[in-house]
């Protein structure tokens, strides 16, 4: 069988309007830096969260300017704009430009992923051309935005293996040099960062893919009452906002909290954040399932002090921006006389050998109103949070994962079988800290409501 090429050319003169569905477009973000005094802050470092390559400093005025590109999905209208010829044939795109100008091509997957960024591949008798080999892109639909005299032009390709199945203009639009083709629904999200030596650091929500005149204001380290920041998480812990819900001056014991832990003798202990932006239910909390764990809270003061406390968590923020909210008695160790917002951070620890975050032995407790057709069960004073609970027909082998209850918060359900079993059952808890504990019990002992069973090592 011969093989050969099919070559197509292909020069496009339309659409008036385009509803685009995928796009990788540039970011740009603008404005000043100040201190509470409202003086420049110069060399302060600005930088995007989930995109921590992109980043400038203020200059002498405070002023930064940060740009860069990212795949979101957007909206356009088009203008009618003829465009370049495409030549396909079998193992490549090229794009031939008739007068020579400034030009440039990026080429992205589906997913945002910026596969190949390149000027002109070369220029003969006036015909700037860009060659695209099919091996660098992966099968699947590419975008190829080719900036070019202050237009843009995006020819949407679908390729299978080292061959094009299609490829079609998805726009042509005009645009400036120094402006920026970005819509304004553009469902882009991200965490501008600004911080400077001796400043807490603002985490500031962007949006939008292009923002000016943002005003940022940075307060001296370890003042108080410090403008509202959004937390950034980390597998170990997290940055962001500490703030108290308790009295430094009088601290109480733990009366209860969304953890349903009920009224307590712990000294030490916290709310953690539930949103990360706003509202989006992506923090820490993730429905009760950090309850019980143990974190590290560090605060620096203007002085360079460091204060350090270890609380449980056994509550939810109502505060928005939260990262971590203290207690009375943590409080009065980070903030002393004054209460107030703090930049500060957090770390998981295990709770053993810290004072003050337990009132017990590590503790199963079945929920109130629980009966041999219902039961919650939760765990109270373990090493940290409980990663898996299992349970078991004593003798056998095989494990049943507890799922967690919808009911309440930081409980898990029990199943019926087990509730009206009087035979022997053994239940195993997996905690954050890499340990476990167990206990053998009676099936149906876990359906007497406010009962509570101590876990062994």
């Amino acid at each position: 069988m011969s093989r050969f090429f099919i070559f197509t050319v292909i020069s496009l003169f339309c659409f008036t309007e385009y509803q685009q569905t995928l796009h990788a477009e540039l970011l740009h973000f603008s404005g000043t830096v100040l201190d509470q005094n409202n003086q420049a802050i110069p060399g302060a470092e600005v930088t995007l969260y989930n995109l921590s390559g992109i980043k400038t400093f203020t200059d002498q005025n405070g002023a930064f300017d940060i740009s860069g590109t990212t795949g979101i999905i957007a909206d356009h209208k088009s203008q009618a704009y003829p465009s370049p010829a495409i030549i396909l044939n079998g193992n490549s795109i090229r794009i031939d430009i008739q007068p020579t100008g400034d030009a440039h091509l990026t080429v992205f997957s589906i997913d945002g992923k910026k596969i190949i960024d390149q000027s002109a591949f070369h220029t003969v008798n006036g015909t700037t051309t860009f060659q695209v080999p099919l091996a660098k892109v992966p099968s699947g639909v590419s975008l190829l935005v080719l900036d070019f005299n202050g237009n843009r032009y995006t020819y949407k390709c679908a390729i299978t293996g080292n061959r094009i199945s299609a490829c079609n203009t998805s726009s042509v639009s005009h645009r400036s040099t120094v402006s920026f083709l970005v819509s304004s629904t553009s469902e882009f999200s991200d965490i501008l960062i600004v911080s400077a030596a001796g400043y807490q650091t603002v985490r500031r929500a962007v949006t939008a893919a292009t923002e000016d005149n943002i005003n940022i204001k940075l307060m001296q380290s370890g003042v108080g009452f410090i403008t509202p920041t959004i937390p950034v998480y980390s597998d170990k812990g997290g940055t962001g906002d500490v703030t108290t819900y308790g009295s430094p001056a009088d601290p109480e014991n733990s009366q209860g909290g969304a953890c349903n832990y009920g009224s307590t003798k712990i000294k030490y202990y916290a709310a953690i954040n539930v949103s990360q932006f706003p509202g989006d239910k992506k923090g820490q909390w993730q429905d009760g399932r950090i309850c019980g764990q143990c974190a590290k809270v560090r605060v620096r003061t203007a002085a360079g002090e460091e204060r350090v406390t270890v609380v449980r968590i056994v509550d939810k923020c109502p505060d928005d921006n939260c990262g971590i909210d203290l207690g009375g008695a943590p409080a009065a160790v980070i903030m002393q006389s004054q209460a107030g917002r703090y930049e500060g951070e957090w770390e998981w620890v295990d709770c053993d050998g810290n004072d003050g975050v337990s009132d017990g032995p590590p503790s199963l407790c079945i929920k109130t109103g629980s009966n041999q057709w219902w039961s919650l069960i939760q765990t109270r004073n373990g090493p940290g949070s409980v990663l898996e609970m299992r349970v078991r027909k004593t003798g056998t082998t095989e494990w049943q994962s507890l799922k967690w209850a919808i009911e309440a918060e930081n409980f898990l359900k029990l199943p019926e079988e087990l509730l009206q079993d009087s035979g022997e059952w053994d239940i195993e808890v997996r905690w954050s800290t890499g340990s476990t504990s167990a206990l053998t019990i009676t099936g149906n002992k876990l359906s007497v409501e406010d009962a509570v069973y101590e876990l062994k090592k």
